[in-house]
């Protein structure tokens, strides 16, 4: 309803939590380290046992999709992924869950192929502060960013 609307606007925003902040920037800087290193534990490690992660045109992956298409990205014969550090735009803590909007950059080269291909995801995450204490992605959503010549 509206007054529901209008009270929740007019809550301030959570007090900044900057233990919590860094608790997620942390594994989020190191990941790409992780998966670019091959360790498919470590890139799995950033998701939650619950999570959903929706994508454009695919439907919901669960944890366990999630660690198999990270594991055959790190395997892949033929291509060669790895990501940049995420630029992090945001984190806004709230109890035990928060949200991150960022970027990846995701560079793609074929094994015997120099060119490099070039992908950017925005994503928004929720991370879900889990019973060990440590955060771990819940819920993802991703795109990809319109090509420079797509956007209008």
């Amino acid at each position: 309803s509206m007054v529901l609307v209008c009270c929740f606007l007019a809550v301030p925003p959570s007090s900044a939590d900057p233990t919590a902040e860094a608790e997620i920037r942390k594994p989020l800087e190191d990941w790409s380290a992780h998966f670019n290193a091959g360790n498919k534990g470590a890139a799995c490690a950033l998701f939650a046992p619950d999570l959903v992660a929706s994508y454009p045109g695919v439907a919901d992956w669960n944890y366990g999709a999630m660690c198999r298409r990270l594991a055959a990205a790190i395997d892949d014969p033929e291509r060669r992924f790895r990501y940049d550090p995420p630029q992090i735009k945001e984190i806004e803590v709230s109890g035990d869950l928060a949200v991150v909007r960022l970027v990846w950059t995701l560079r793609v080269t074929g094994r015997d192929s120099p060119q490099e291909l070039i992908v950017k995801e925005d994503g928004l995450d929720v991370f879900r502060r889990q019973p060990d204490g440590t955060w771990r992605i819940r819920i993802s959503h991703a795109y990809t960013e319109p090509s420079p010549d797509e956007e209008e």
